[in-house]
């Protein structure tokens, strides 16, 4: 055991502070790899792609509804 000087109060709030952070690295983690957030990660780039192919048959084909009943 090495020699420290600090009192037992400062080890106390040394020791919850490290809680704290280890606390809050737990959580960042926790949601990092929650079921939702993986699932986010995997369709996002999927939306992006869909979105922009959308965008670009709009501006190719025109806004009109090309599927409407009216032919």
């Amino acid at each position: 055991m090495k020699n420290d000087s600090r009192s037992p109060e400062e080890i106390e709030r040394e020791i919850e502070r490290e809680r704290a952070g280890l606390t809050d690295a737990l959580d960042g983690l926790q949601n990092k790899f929650s079921v939702e957030s993986i699932a986010r990660q995997v369709s996002d780039p999927f939306r992006e792609i869909t979105d922009h192919a959308a965008s670009e048959c709009r501006a190719r084909c025109g806004d009109s509804n090309l599927l409407s009943d009216d032919k």
